[in-house]
Order: C-alpha cells, then sequence, then structure tokens
C-alpha cells in the first residue's frame, strides 16, 4: 500500500472476507495509525502485527487501536507497555 493512504476500509474489508487470521503491517506513520483505526473499527477479530518503525509516539496516535498489537522487534523501550505485557503474559 501507499504510506500515505489513510482509509483502509476496503482493505480490511476483503482481508476479513478472505478469513486471514492476521495482519502483518510494517508500515509507519499516518498510514499505521489509520489502518490500526480501521481495523479496529471493523472488527477485524486476527492478530495484528507491526515492525521495526513502531515507537511511543504510534501509541499516543493509534491510542485504543494500538491495544494487543504484535511487534516483531526487540529494543521497544517503553515502561507502561513493558509493565503490561509482563502482567498480561507473565513473562519479560
Amino acid at each position: 500500500v501507499n504510506t500515505d493512504t489513510t482509509d483502509f476500509r476496503t482493505l480490511i474489508a476483503k482481508i476479513k472476507s478472505h478469513g486471514a487470521d492476521a495482519i502483518y503491517l510494517p508500515l509507519y506513520g499516518v498510514g499505521l495509525h489509520a489502518v490500526l483505526k480501521d481495523a479496529r473499527n471493523l472488527q477485524f477479530k486476527g492478530a495484528l502485527l507491526t515492525a521495526d518503525s513502531f515507537a511511543d509516539y504510534d501509541i499516543q496516535e493509534a491510542g485504543q487501536a494500538a491495544e494487543d498489537l504484535y511487534l516483531t522487534q526487540v529494543w521497544f523501550d517503553n515502561k507502561t507497555f513493558s509493565e503490561k505485557y509482563q502482567k498480561k503474559n507473565n513473562s519479560k
């Protein structure tokens, strides 16, 4: 997708119709925030995963849509996120 896309509703609907279990979103900025929000608003039930571009700023911008997002990186350093992750998964 184009990285400045802000409307992913058609794409999410198509993905849902195919019964996908997950969507990998190696996007950043406005595009990432928009696709997360659209996926949540359209009640996509599968896993949402993102890549190494994810940062604190993205949590603030995506808000609730960033909840339960899987990160495929190891350097993300956010104390609140780390505490919630450890509590939820009983693991560091």
